[in-house]
């Protein structure tokens, strides 16, 4: 009961809060390929190193990560935990209106080798979970006070997927799409395509999913157990049965492919599969791409236009 109470709370505090116009909207940063963005405290830059803004010279800084909606009950239980980390001790727990929502909001002191003022936000929003957490050395307590950060957390904000910026923070460039189009990136790794409406089936359009990862075999005969070993880690693969397995070239670099047939689990259809590997410079980029068996033949040179149109940045 106590939980059904809070929500309809949360939502009638949201439905008011929306309705009243950002001062802020004009300030608002967002971290390159983030939904979700907030006004710096004068004095804060972007960072270079990490999603967020930081005051180097002063210690300080504001972390601002994007999770997915299933990790906002975790982020309850760690704002709510008597200890929620090392060295980690929080003094005040609360509900805080900003100007998009409702968040909690946890307040408190870490003890290192600089003692450090704390607050961790957390937020839902659609399908995502917004963290941020704000570290300010009590040495530049009067620069950063805690009502010049409670004003920049009330400025948080969010935005539609920037997928134009979070193409741009892969190491790769995909310069033709074939007629797919990008449903997902995954942040600094994975790009997903899709040729239909991306709908709550993940296997009934045909799809694409293209990533690059340090590392490889070194060997040009531990390449085929290597394939094997990450084709093994795709879930959902039913009735999976290899139907080729050869080593390629891609772009002039070694390559290795594999095709496979296997079943949709939920409907028994026969999908066909393609896996690409290509190896160089320490890495590996990695294309993946299925289609249901009565379509294969005319989307494979499709999915092959995509992976030779893929360069390094």
């Amino acid at each position: 009961m106590h939980r059904a109470i809070c929500q309809h709370l949360t939502a009638a505090v949201i439905a008011f809060f929306c309705a009243v116009p950002s001062l802020q909207a004009a300030d608002v940063i967002f971290p390159p390929g983030l939904r979700i963005g907030l006004a710096p405290p004068e004095g804060m830059v972007p960072s270079t190193s990490f999603p967020g803004f930081e005051d180097r010279e002063h210690k300080a800084a504001i972390l601002v990560v994007q999770l997915p909606a299933q990790a906002y009950d975790d982020g309850l239980k760690a704002i709510f935990a008597a200890k929620p980390a090392e060295n980690v001790t929080l003094e005040q727990r609360e509900m805080l209106a900003f100007d998009n929502g409702v968040a909690y909001l946890a307040v408190g002191r870490e003890q290192s080798d600089i003692p450090y003022r704390k607050w961790l936000f957390l937020a839902q929003h659609e399908d995502m979970t917004a963290l941020i957490t704000v570290q300010i050395a009590e040495a530049a307590s009067q620069i950063y006070p805690d009502e010049t950060v409670r004003t920049a957390l009330k400025s948080v904000t969010f935005r539609p997927t920037p997928l134009d910026e979070q193409l741009a923070l892969l190491p790769f460039r995909i310069s033709d799409l074939a007629g797919f189009r990008v449903s997902h990136v995954l942040p600094q790794a994975t790009a997903l395509l899709t040729g239909g409406p991306s709908g709550d089936d993940f296997l009934a359009d045909p799809r694409l999913i293209v990533s690059a990862a340090p590392g490889g075999p070194e060997q040009p005969n531990d390449r085929e157990l290597f394939a094997q070993r990450l084709l093994a880690t795709l879930p959902g693969l039913r009735e999976m049965r290899i139907t080729g397995s050869e080593p390629i070239r891609i772009h002039g670099q070694q390559g290795y492919e594999i095709r496979a047939t296997f079943k949709d689990p939920r409907t028994g259809d026969d999908m066909r599969f393609v896996q690409w590997l290509q190896f160089g410079g320490g890495a590996y980029l990695r294309v993946v791409a299925f289609a249901k068996a009565d379509a294969w033949q005319a989307l494979y040179p499709r999915f092959r236009a995509v992976r030779d149109g893929i360069e390094p940045r």
